[in-house]
């Protein structure tokens, strides 16, 4: 009996803990990469918004991403792409960039993983949660 006591409240300690480790992860979650009102937050921001307006509520893998930054009539993203990504229009490199910058609010967007198809990963752009760190990408 005094075994199962101890047990239980150890259990407790545990839940307690394991309680303040989720809260401090989703603080961590939350806490921008880069600080606002800096440069490369400013180029990050330029870069979401430019996805945003292109791909608003629609997903894109990098590799078509980077096809469509080189059409004509594209020179906002081709040009917010180069500025955030140190130059480079290569996916490999871009995909790198969106998973740095993944869930992360920066001027109130969020880019989001949705999945990976034959062309890689599938990502979309979403305007931020304030509460949630949790978004859903479309169908």
């Amino acid at each position: 009996m005094r075994c199962e006591s101890t047990s239980s409240a150890l259990l407790r300690e545990l839940l307690i803990e394991l309680r303040e480790v989720r809260a401090e992860l989703r603080a961590l979650r939350e806490r921008p990469r880069v600080t606002p009102g800096s440069r490369t937050y400013e180029q990050r921001a330029t870069l979401l918004l430019a996805l945003f307006e292109r791909a608003a509520d629609s997903v894109f893998s990098t590799s078509e991403l980077a096809a469509d930054a080189t059409r004509p009539g594209n020179e906002t993203l081709r040009e917010a792409i180069l500025r955030a990504n140190g130059g480079s229009l290569n996916p490999r490199h871009l995909g790198k960039l969106l998973r740095a910058l993944e869930g992360v609010n920066i001027g109130g967007l969020r880019i989001v993983r949705c999945g990976v198809d034959r062309l890689g990963v599938i990502w979309t752009v979403k305007v931020a949660e304030v509460t949630s760190a949790l978004t859903h990408c479309p169908l």
